[in-house]
């Protein structure tokens, strides 16, 4: 991402200032290369890369359609 910061940083940051916020994770790299991060996959909102249109459309409505609030564990 721009500037070096991380998906799950700029989570961090935007539920600060937004605490209900919906958010879809997404990553194409390996546990091994996203460290703490891999945390992510555990999420019901965490799309793996490459992934088909049809899928993420799917992932969108699950998550718009959602009442549990984002919350991820920091470690």
């Amino acid at each position: 991402m721009p500037g070096g910061v991380s998906g799950r940083a700029l989570f961090d940051q935007m539920q600060s200032e937004k605490p209900d916020l919906k958010v879809i994770f997404c990553s194409g790299y390996t546990d091994e290369i996203l460290g703490n991060d891999a945390l992510l996959r555990q999420n019901s909102n965490f799309i793996e890369k490459p992934f088909t249109p049809e899928e993420l459309v799917r992932k969108i409505r699950a998550c718009l359609d959602s009442t549990q609030r984002t919350v991820l564990s920091h470690k």
